[in-house]
């Protein structure tokens, strides 16, 4: 039984793909594209941004931004209304609705960013990562929220790092992975709370870690569930407040 388990082990270790040897010029090329794929989609951005109020919400955004309106309504973001007031920290005695739309799209540009780094992480090819992080800064949704003033990239940066961590954690099982997760996780749900469904599909990844795989304890488990409440503190503190 032993001389055959071993047999076993040797022929899966033999049918594992071979890395392929990654010479300077691939590494270079991979760092171009890095930078590349945050330039890129920022400028494109910036010159398309709505540079008037667009709609309605807009002005109401402003108001709840400078304001600093936070509460525990549903459609109150206080993640955003919170960055965008520190945002308008920085740019003082300007258009205001300017630089919040300036914001939007400064996150969406970190959208495309972070999916770039997922497609590379997925396909270990760095050309269709370029090319499906140029199909997603095109898209009509990501591109209209990018250059009008909206909550929605901000939720679209975030669940991008979600989806790069757990693709990092499932190819390397390294638990600082899964903290961040779970930390980008309760972020979303500071930000909006229809978040809250995406706590639904990481308790389910937790649950097959946990009864499943057998690679994650009790004592992780816990860890991971501070790191929640640690990204969904700001509502929940304003929820309590409330």
């Amino acid at each position: 039984m032993r001389t055959l388990r071993n047999t076993q082990q040797i022929e899966a270790a033999q049918n594992v793909p071979k890395s392929t040897p990654r010479g300077p010029l691939a590494h270079w090329s991979d760092r171009v594209a890095r930078y590349a794929f945050i330039i890129i989609p920022g400028v494109f951005y910036y010159l398309t941004v709505c540079r008037t109020p667009g709609w309605a919400d807009a002005t109401l955004i402003v108001s709840n931004v400078v304001e600093l309106n936070l509460g525990s309504w549903v459609n109150v973001h206080n993640l955003f209304h919170l960055l965008g007031y520190a945002w308008l920290q920085l740019f003082p005695h300007t258009n205001i609705h300017y630089q919040l739309v300036m914001l939007s799209a400064l996150l969406g540009a970190l959208t495309v960013h972070l999916m770039f780094l997922v497609f590379r992480e997925i396909t270990s090819n760095t050309l269709l990562a370029a090319l499906g992080a140029l199909i997603l800064m095109f898209s009509h949704s990501l591109w209209w929220h990018s250059t009008m003033l909206e909550v929605y990239t901000l939720n679209s940066s975030i669940m991008a790092g979600m989806l790069l961590f757990l693709v990092r954690y499932n190819k390397n099982r390294r638990f600082v992975n899964l903290c961040t997760l779970s930390f980008l996780t309760g972020l979303g749900c500071s930000n909006h709370l229809l978040k809250v469904l995406f706590v639904i599909g990481f308790a389910a990844v937790l649950a097959v870690l946990l009864y499943r795989e057998k690679t994650l304890s009790l004592r992780g488990l816990t860890i991971l569930i501070g790191f929640f409440l640690a990204g969904i503190s700001l509502y929940l503190f304003v929820f309590v407040r409330d």
